[in-house]
This record gives C-alpha cells, structure tokens and sequence, in this order.
C-alpha cells in the first residue's frame, strides 16, 4: 500500500491511519512525503518526512522522500511495472499558502490509479464526514474493529480503578479499632436550660467536682 503526503501538522496521525489501514489489507506500507524545507515547515509547525523516522523504522515502513512533479510522475510511472494495492491520498491544500497536497498533483494520482484499477483513498483523517480535532480524527466504526477493542480496554482500566478506590475507601472506614466519634451522641448529651445558656451532663459534672 502507498500513502502519499505532504508536510502537515497531524502527518504523524495520517502515518498512523495509513499503517491501519495497511494492516487491516495485510499489506506493507510505503509512505512517499513531499521534502521541503525544514527551516519553513518547522516555522510553520508542520510535521515533516524526519518526524516519521522513529515511527517508520519501529513499524517497518519504507520512507520515501520526493520533491517535485518530476519525481511525482516517475513514481506513477513505476505502478506500470509494479502497481500498489492502493493509494491512500493525504490532505488536499485548499490554499497555495497553506500545507497540503496541491490539488492538480492529487487529481494528477487519481488519474494514474483509475486506468490501472488502483483504489484511491481520500485522506482518513476526513472520512466518514468525521471532523479532525486538533488534528486527530477518533472514530469508531465498524471498519476498526482494533478501535474498538481499545475503547472496551479503557473502560475496563477505568472501572477496575474505581472499584480499586471504592473498596480502599470502605477498608479504612472498617479497620478493627477504629472508631468514628458519634456526633450525635455528643450533641444529645449537651442540655440546654431555661435561660438558653448550655450546660455539661449532670453526670459528667459529678465526675469533675470528684477529680478536684
């Protein structure tokens, strides 16, 4: 499978959605990124084909770098020999000034891949009408049934903790020992005369007239 993309803010993300979607055909990944340069993108705050390094090399991606139209079309011209599965497209650039794949290198790939039966796919962080946060498109559907799993796994982590804390909480309220004042019996042994003013028990006044 290849994925073609441009620097972005969220390229980590689109890597991670491309290696899913890869796993899911039981397919190796190719990941071909627009080099440009550094000083801009990270002016810009975008990420770039090196933040894909550490990620590559764990999941055994093969980086691929390319730069203009040129290389563009060299690469379609290899799918004539040895064609992908399918391509998986990165964000479209809406605007010349901002990040993105230009749209007539996009429309250029989907014109290569429909003569040979390629299947192109739109960026994953925007199907299914699905709306980035920050970046980051969380969905859950049928088509990630890992997303799922990962769901019931933290709801599972979360409920063991709140069991864990409600029980702590009961086991110190219960401890052999130890007692809790009763408030209400202190309150109830106070009397209150006549005049309002507040007085001991008579008992409890005994016992001190005793101890003098």
């Amino acid at each position: 499978m290849l994925a073609i993309a441009s620097p972005a803010p969220d390229l980590l993300q689109f890597a991670r959605e491309a290696l899913w979607a890869a796993q899911e055909r039981d397919l190796p990944l190719t990941l071909a990124v627009r080099a440009t340069p550094r000083l801009r993108s990270e002016l810009m705050g975008l990420d770039t084909i090196h933040d894909l390094a550490v990620f590559a090399e764990r999941w055994d991606i093969t980086l691929v770098p390319w730069r203009s139209r040129g290389d563009l079309e060299a690469m379609i011209g290899g799918w004539a020999v040895r064609p992908p599965a399918a391509v998986i497209l990165g964000t479209k650039r809406s605007h010349s000034l901002l990040h993105g794949l230009p749209g007539a290198m996009a429309a250029r790939i989907e014109q290569a891949a429909k003569p040979l039966g390629i299947d192109v796919i739109p960026d994953l962080s925007h199907e299914s009408g699905a709306a980035p946060r920050l970046g980051l498109a969380w969905r859950v559907d049928e088509q990630r049934p890992w997303y799922h799993a990962y769901i019931l796994g933290a709801f599972a982590m979360s409920l063991v903790s709140l069991l864990v804390q409600l029980l702590d909480g009961l086991g110190a309220g219960g401890k052999p020992g130890h007692s809790v004042p009763d408030c209400g019996r202190i309150q109830r042994e106070r009397l209150w005369d006549g005049g309002g003013e507040l007085h001991e028990p008579p008992q409890r006044h005994h016992l001190q007239l005793l101890l003098r």
